[in-house]
């Protein structure tokens, strides 16, 4: 142990202590730092500093002592403090260093900039000094000074990551993946890099390749939580296969490190309960409870899509902040060079100019139903815009390309790109008519390109974003208290949040009941929902329906999915109910119409409501029962009914809904006024008025520097008959 400096009135502490006194004491400390006592030590090094405060070692070990407790916020005030006191200019390295790894980056380029002029060699320092410009998206001058360094040293492996990080974001991805491939000929133990090359092919849409680059890394380290979420991700949301992505998901939370593994545990359990495998909802239920709250503590690499989460019936006031949590990171990851420039929002004279975004425009349920609701806008008054996210060629996306006056392919423009394109065309309100997906594209409306942005469709429940500025919601499927748990202000319609284009003319092969496999005169409950949406309370309800009605069976889809039909076979077994399950194959789109007339009554699920099916069962004249729940997507299902004129068949308990499904005079009398109905079951032409109405309200209320929720007149009183 060193000898505690000791001082004495009759003299100053920097007298008692010579500089080479002052040096040996530093070393010695230095090289205690692996055994001895850290708090002793940095005792020790506190009075060196009071001795001689214009000496920079002692402010350099408290750092490194800081440092070693994962103490940035202490080190970086020994610095501050340090720099009144001392000139050396290490000190206002290391601070400009510590700015950027505590993302103060605006204070490590105040601070840097001069110093790295003066030390071109120090690649730590440039290095730092480069990231907090890219991260402030300065993107030039952060690759001049990376490429300067890369001139010093070549083979750095930091520079070269993190210009090759610069590249991704603004996407070029062939000098990104040139850079990574660069990095594992230096060093082949690199898994990370083999992860990036990975997420640079799922760029270019090239996802078996994406594939085995996340397994090769894999191979070199079996820990990166980024493999696992990005393979669980590509297999759920790409391939469709949930399955794949369930084991990928399992994997990464047992062997991964870091926060991620959070993450990978919430989606291994959505992921299960979506595959219908609940045989530990009770206790995975409170798990994720206390999973999410870590999370939303958490700064992690990858943040949940709150659309997952959808399905699980989780807190409201949960699901806004885990919203807000996704859509903060799309804003802080925006990648614009022209970062300091804000679009022009002035509004024009004449038509109010409306732009449609979506990457459904096509055979999709989320373009069919809205393939004729662009024909209907006043022509006078509106001008209309379609931009189309995804390239498609097939007869929705020919009806929606008719019915508007401009559609714009921008498949292959980048985020940046179509907001600026979206800004030229002076677009005053932009409806995004998709949520949470892998195709939306959600940077775009991050860059707030229009005036009013608005989101619908999709999952209706809040984006948690700052940059959408309405959703739309009806006086069924809102209720006061969900107000609270939106960032949006609420547009309140007088018809039913979801649009319900007629469906086009059913164009196939006729079919019978044992075409389909069920019994021709036994009664037929059906659920045509993507099996997801089911959960414990929905099926155990079904299954006493079943059990306490003769004559039945329950027609279900599984998505054609194998393990859910598998896990579904298992769940009605166990309930003594499977020889009254009737499964429904995947079929093309008009064949799934045709055969909707088989059914005699459409069972709603009671966490996700039918959204398309609903409208699908409904226009083709089968009648639907639903139970009206607590969140917007568990009472859309009334609101269709409801504007639809079939309130009666909407429950406000599950015994109410149970006695629906028993009465089968009452469904029979749904079904009979569904075909007098046929498709005049909605008015699209009134529900476009409506919209026309809030699109001009937003915008006055735009024009005066507001934006709050209204609710929209009705031009007619409500007719139900």
């Amino acid at each position: 142990m060193g000898t505690i400096l000791k001082r004495t009135e009759a003299s100053s502490p920097k007298d008692t202590l010579k500089t080479e006194e002052y040096i040996h004491r530093i070393k010695s400390i230095k090289s205690r730092l692996q055994q001895d006592d850290l708090d002793q030590l940095e005792a020790e090094i506190e009075q060196l500093t009071e001795a001689r405060p214009e000496r920079v070692g002692g402010y350099l070990l408290k750092v490194e002592i800081a440092l070693r407790n994962s103490d940035i916020e202490k080190a970086i005030a020994v610095l501050e403090k340090g720099s009144l006191k001392c000139a050396d200019e290490r000190i206002k390295i290391q601070l400009t260093i510590l700015y950027s790894k505590d993302r103060r980056f605006e204070e490590s380029i105040d601070l840097g900039k001069e110093l790295v002029e003066r030390n071109p060699d120090n690649l730590t320092l440039c290095l730092a000094y480069a990231k907090s410009l890219g991260a402030i998206k300065k993107i030039t001058e952060s690759i001049r000074i990376l490429k300067k360094c890369l001139t010093i040293d070549s083979n750095h492996i930091g520079v070269l990551n993190e210009l090759a990080h610069i590249y991704f974001k603004i996407e070029d991805f062939e000098k990104a993946k040139s850079l990574y491939q660069q990095i594992l000929e230096i060093s082949p133990s690199k898994g990370i890099s083999w992860v990036n090359i990975g997420n640079i092919q799922v760029k270019n849409a090239e996802y078996q390749d994406a594939i085995t680059s996340y397994r090769q890394s894999l191979e070199l380290d079996p820990t990166l939580s980024e493999a696992y979420y990005n393979l669980g991700q590509v297999y759920s949301n790409i391939l469709g296969d949930k399955g794949k992505s369930l084991e990928w998901y399992q994997k990464g939370y047992r062997l991964g490190k870091g926060n991620s593994s959070t993450v990978l545990e919430i989606l291994a359990i959505v992921t299960k309960w979506q595959l219908a495998d609940w045989s530990s909802y009770v206790s995975e239920n409170e798990r994720l409870r206390n999973l999410l709250l870590d999370y939303l503590n958490q700064e992690t690499i990858h943040n949940l899509v709150p659309y997952e989460l959808s399905f699980a019936g989780i807190n409201p006031q949960v699901y806004m902040k885990v919203a807000a949590k996704y859509s903060n990171a799309i804003k802080e990851s925006l990648t614009v060079s022209k970062h300091n420039r804000s679009y022009d929002h002035s509004i024009g004279e004449g038509k109010v100019k409306v732009g449609y975004y979506s990457p459904n425009f096509r055979l999709h349920p989320g373009g069919i139903l809205v393939r004729t609701l662009f024909e209907h806008h006043d022509r006078s008054k509106f001008e209309i815009h379609a931009f189309s996210l995804v390239s498609s060629e097939d007869y929705v996306k020919n009806d929606i390309e008719e019915a508007t006056d401009y559609f714009h392919d921008v498949s292959k423009m980048t985020s940046v790109e179509i907001a600026d394109f979206i800004n030229r065309e002076k677009i005053d309100v932009l409806v995004a008519l998709a949520g949470y997906n892998t195709q939306m594209k959600l940077d775009v409306l991050a860059l707030k390109p229009a005036p009013i942005q608005i989101m619908t469709l999709g999952s209706h429940e809040t984006t948690g974003s700052s940059f959408i500025d309405y959703v739309f919601s009806d006086n069924v499927a809102s209720k006061e208290q969900l107000k609270d748990f939106y960032s949006e202000s609420i547009i309140t319609l007088p018809c039913s949040t979801m649009f319900n284009c007629p469906l086009p003319e059913v164009n196939a092969n006729y079919t019978n009941r044992a075409d389909h496999n069920l019994p021709e005169n036994k009664f037929v409950f059906a659920s045509f929902n993507h099996p997801r949406k089911l959960d414990p309370a929905t099926i155990d309800t079904w299954v006493k329906i079943l059990q306490a009605s003769k004559d039945s069976v329950l027609w279900i889809y599984h998505g054609g999915i194998p393990k859910v039909a598998q896990n579904l076979k298992d769940y009605f077994k166990k309930k003594g109910v499977f020889d009254k399950v009737v499964f429904a194959d995947r079929v093309e789109i008009n064949q799934h119409w045709e055969r909707i007339k088989h059914a005699n009554v459409l069972l709603d699920c009671f966490t996700y409501n039918a959204h398309f099916t609903a409208i699908e069962f409904l226009r083709c004249g089968v009648p639907m029962i639903t139970l009206k729940g607590d969140s917007h997507n568990s009472r859309l299902g009334s609101s269709i009914l409801h504007f639809a004129g079939l309130s009666d068949l909407i429950a406000n308990s599950v015994e109410e809904y149970i006695a629906l499904a028993l009465d089968r005079h009452k469904v029979y009398s749904f079904k009979e006024k569904l075909a007098e109905k046929n498709q005049l079951l909605f008015d699209t032409w009134m529900q476009v008025k409506y919209l026309e109405s809030a699109y001009k309200k937003a915008l006055d209320m735009f024009q005066r520097n507001k934006v709050e929720s209204f609710k929209v007149k009705p031009l007619l009183p409500f007719d139900s008959k």
